[in-house]
């Protein structure tokens, strides 16, 4: 065999390793900065620093800014 036909028999096999390494990479670097900016913010509710984004509502700080308060979702109300 020529070096032209172990690399036509080889590439396929490469490629699908760079995508594979590529995709887990992007995967473990997400999980890195997701593991930072919660460290983060456990680090700043604890030190009772104002958390960003908490001026969009009372619930922002537990993360769910904008939720409906309880007298919003009562029975009571029309839809």
């Amino acid at each position: 065999m020529t070096v032209e036909e172990y690399l036509k028999v080889l590439l396929p096999s490469i490629g699908v390793a760079l995508i594979f390494f590529l995709v887990m990479r992007s995967i473990l670097m997400a999980d890195r900065k997701e593991r930072a900016a919660m460290e983060e913010f456990y680090r700043n509710e604890e030190s009772g620093r104002p958390v960003a984004g908490a001026d969009r509502g009372e619930n922002a700080a537990d993360g769910f800014a904008g939720a409906p308060d309880s007298a919003e979702t009562s029975r009571d109300t029309p839809r």
